[in-house]
């Protein structure tokens, strides 16, 4: 694949300036870097792989050095994995969240909620655990109510509820999916409902 770093960079809703530029680049080599260890399905069963998210990464700079592009590399197992459609895609708006812990429970959300017409639960207290959060179990609440106070994550509502246990409990569910007059409703995306995974399916 060959692209711009410019490109990328507006694609992903980033600045162009040089100190982007080298963050880029440094994001490209970990990615170069990091070894993923994973269970591959297969007709025939299961088998362990190891891979990089990347393959290579090679920029083209002409002769005062200036870059006239990138070419990135994918490895076979995540090439196939997107060509068979196997992997979800991200929206837009996903790169419009600044927090690590709103791309955190974005994900963590579209995962378990999915299409499910009446969305999915979970307490607070096993969400802070399954997200390795350093911080006090109190903290990581006040900072998960403000995110959900907010309501800004692409694609799904949120609220919290109090659990039949007197857990704090957050609830999440496909906007498309709410009733057409909630508040949170978004009729454009009904549409795509029935179309998209769940969550990813295992490569191969």
């Amino acid at each position: 694949m060959f692209f711009q770093p410019y490109d990328l960079l507006k694609a992903i809703h980033r600045r162009t300036g040089g100190r982007e530029y080298f963050l880029l680049k440094q994001a490209l080599d970990r990615l170069v870097k990091t070894v993923v260890q994973t269970t591959i399905r297969r007709p025939d069963g299961k088998r362990s792989a190891a891979f990089h998210w990347l393959e290579r990464v090679e920029e083209q700079v002409d002769e005062k050095g200036n870059s006239k592009g990138i070419v990135i590399e994918l490895p076979r197992w995540l090439y196939e994995g997107i060509t068979r459609d196997l992997v979800l895609a991200i929206p837009p708006e996903y790169f419009d969240l600044t927090g690590g812990l709103e791309r955190w429970l974005y994900r963590v959300v579209r995962k378990h909620a999915g299409n499910q017409s009446a969305g999915w639960s979970c307490t607070f207290a096993t969400l802070h655990a399954k997200s390795g959060s350093s911080q006090r179990p109190s903290d990581f609440a006040r900072d998960l109510r403000r995110i959900i106070t907010a309501d800004k994550l692409p694609e799904y509502h949120l609220s919290a509820y109090v659990g039949t246990r007197g857990d704090d409990c957050l609830h999440a569910v496909r906007r498309s999916l709410l009733a057409r007059d909630h508040p949170a409703h978004q009729h454009a995306l009904l549409s795509g409902v029935g179309k998209r995974r769940t969550r990813p399916k295992a490569l191969g």
